[in-house]
């Protein structure tokens, strides 16, 4: 099997995907050069041979643009460094998520073991 190598789709099993219906999560495997990996997108993607096509060559062509080993594509590697979420944009987020709860007359309690991770024992 060389590099740039593709394998057929194939589709998990999990009962949870029943829920997603045509973002039902489909895979492939690729050969980067020295790795397989899998890469997974939704079905409407891999069911459409252009598409597919596209990610498979986009994906490929990003990991042979990695100076690492082994060879990860630079744009998901960006990606996940800029999506890093604050700790105080986590409080909002979850203030918002209170609040909106409580307008449904919802009461957000935090758990036991929540409310002893926010606060120091000593």
């Amino acid at each position: 099997m060389e590099a740039g190598w593709r394998s057929d789709v194939f589709e998990s099993t999990s009962a949870i995907l029943d829920y997603y219906g045509s973002h039902r999560i489909q895979f492939f495997y690729l050969n980067v050069g020295g790795e397989v990996v899998r890469i997974e997108a939704p079905q409407w993607v891999m069911r459409n041979a252009r598409m597919l096509d596209l990610v498979h060559a986009l994906v490929y062509d990003q990991c042979q643009r990695s100076p690492d080993y082994p060879p990860y594509p630079p744009a998901l590697q960006e990606a996940h460094e800029q999506a890093v979420i604050t700790t105080a944009e986590k409080r909002v987020v979850e203030e918002l998520v209170e609040r909106a709860l409580a307008e449904w007359g919802i009461v957000y309690a935090r758990s036991a073991k929540d409310r002893s991770k926010r606060r120091r024992a000593v």
